[in-house]
């Protein structure tokens, strides 16, 4: 029994189908991803969800004066003294008076 001979212009037409396909696969894969790079980034509206709490969160601005907000309480907390939890009996100390508080009871344990 004799194979029969498989003829090589016979598997161009399909060979030639296969490579445009390959070739428009690409092009698509190249074409998603430039609209992704492309698209406008989400604006701080979409995040802040519009409450009228969180209207900082629109401009440059509103953020500068709420980190400028925070940092003021942050150093009012350090330098100040207050109730943490007053029933609990704990108390915010200023940091100084902590450090010197601090090193008198380590100086006390040693002796």
């Amino acid at each position: 029994m004799s194979h029969p001979q498989t003829n090589p212009d016979a598997l161009r037409p399909r060979l030639s189908v296969f490579s445009a396909l390959v070739i428009a696969a690409v092009f698509a894969i190249f074409i998603v991803i430039y609209v992704l790079v492309r698209q406008d980034p989400v604006s701080a509206r979409s995040y802040s969800g519009g409450t009228e709490d969180e209207k900082w969160k629109d401009t440059p601005a509103g953020r500068s004066a709420k980190l400028a907000e925070l940092h003021e309480k942050e150093m009012t907390d350090a330098t100040t003294y207050g109730w943490v939890d007053q029933q609990a009996g704990k108390v915010r100390l200023p940091i100084d008076r902590a450090m010197e508080l601090t090193i008198a009871e380590m100086n006390a344990s040693r002796k």
